[in-house]
């Protein structure tokens, strides 16, 4: 039976195990000095961007949590050991800051393992090894660190439990009413039989009279007269003062959890199903942004229809494009050379992309870079070939002028982006 159920990483650690132990850094911060909040938000809003997706653009703060997705956390996992190094105090014999760093290596080491593409009977013998110490430093972190700070609830944390509170007192009162609730009492047939006009005129006149005297030998208290009904800003102004503040309770690291427990099942799971990608949740969490990036296409109203419409084309669009040629590809893509990550530079073997020398100098005329910088590269490369002297053209007199084949240069493109991180970049 236990065979059936899969560890699942995306919930069990990087929303699970990895997210309790930063909302309790970020409360051991708090109760150190709040001001650290800033200065991890600080930290992390300098740390850039890499890949397409791989390390995303954090947000201006990131100790508030607010709209995180399981990538968000994935990210500060990665990247939260330069981050948070240098926060705590080092000083022995507790060395606070060493033994915090220490356990943030080994969980990332460890999330890096297990969400491996590929394994070996190495990489998994490692992997076993990383949740030995990984547990290790996770216990030493609850029994040994945890105690020396007054760890109390974040303030997002204490917001969130006084919303739940009404909301599950008044669930608790509908329950109430209901089980407490008695069928009506059965009334006499005398008194459920229907009154004359004069029978009911007699009966609401005595009852008027013994009103009366009750509140003549009983006057009711001040609180219990009706008053008038207060305005809207009177009940506002009411609720703001009446309104408790939100107390905070203390709290602390729970090392006993089930998502914690579940740490030592990925290696044996591993062995016997594969690698994660083939049964992690990330995959259907992830088709969430099909239709959420198509709802932008739609106009807002009776979405569903047209949600459907735009699966529909793109779906037949899958079907069709098999059918038609691809064309051509660009000469430079063309070019098994050009994908070389070991290669320097690269002169491509396409002479499609040309530009006509006597047009380019012509348009940069004046221009020292053409002088100064591309002929003395252009000079310099063929002394580094060969020891050959430069073919210069004798009518030149001080030896400058050198010939192109086709009177052309030919190009090579590079896509930069400048709304990025990366859009810096140094010629040489």
């Amino acid at each position: 039976m236990q065979s059936i159920f899969v560890v699942d990483l995306l919930h069990e650690i990087e929303l699970g195990v990895w997210k309790a132990l930063l909302i309790h850094l970020l409360r051991i911060l708090e109760s150190v000095d709040e001001n650290l909040h800033h200065e991890l938000d600080a930290r992390f809003r300098k740390v850039p961007t890499f890949g397409r997706d791989t390390i995303r653009c954090f947000t201006r703060n990131t100790s508030e949590l607010k709209k995180m997705a399981a990538h968000n956390y994935e990210d500060i996992l990665q990247c939260i050991i330069p981050v948070f190094d240098g926060l705590l105090s080092d000083k022995p014999p507790n060395s606070l800051n060493t033994r915090i760093l220490r356990l943030l290596f080994h969980l990332a080491h460890w999330h890096s393992l297990a969400k491996l593409r590929l394994h070996s009977s190495i990489s998994l013998d490692k992997l076993d090894q990383q949740t030995t110490i990984l547990g290790n430093c996770l216990r030493d972190f609850r029994t040994n660190i945890c105690p020396l700070f007054s760890t109390r609830e974040l303030r997002r944390e204490a917001a969130a439990r006084e919303r739940r509170t009404p909301k599950q007192a008044t669930g608790k009162e509908k329950k109430k009413d209901l089980s407490s609730t008695q069928p009506a009492k059965q009334t006499s047939s005398l008194e459920s039989m229907p009154l004359s006009t004069d029978q009911a005129a007699e009966r609401a006149a005595g009852v008027m009279e013994l009103d009366t005297a009750t509140w003549s030998a009983n006057p009711p208290l001040p609180s219990e007269v009706p008053s008038t009904p207060r305005t809207s800003e009177q009940e506002a102004v009411k609720t703001i003062a009446e309104k408790p503040r939100t107390s905070r309770k203390d709290k602390a690291f729970n090392l006993s959890t089930y998502k914690t427990h579940a740490l030592g099942d990925y290696m044996s799971t591993i062995r016997a199903l594969g690698t994660m990608d083939s049964y992690s949740t990330e995959t259907g969490e992830l088709e969430h942004r099909v239709p959420k990036s198509n709802y932008k296409r739609t106009s807002k109203k009776s979405y569903q229809h047209q949600l459907a419409q735009i699966e529909w084309c793109q779906s037949r669009l899958e079907q069709i494009r098999p059918t038609h040629k691809p064309t051509d590809a660009s000469p430079l893509l063309a070019d098994p050379a050009a994908a070389d990550l070991g290669v320097r530079y690269h002169i491509s073997i396409s002479e499609h992309m040309k530009t006509d020398i006597c047009t380019f100098l012509q348009g940069n005329a004046g221009d020292p870079a053409i002088v100064r910088h591309l002929l003395q590269r252009i000079k310099l490369k063929l002394k580094i070939r060969n020891d050959t002297p430069i073919p210069v053209d004798p009518r030149s007199p001080n030896g400058e002028t050198m010939f192109f084949k086709g009177d052309a240069l030919y190009q090579h493109n590079d896509v930069l982006n400048p709304r990025t991180d990366h859009r810096d970049i140094m010629l040489l």
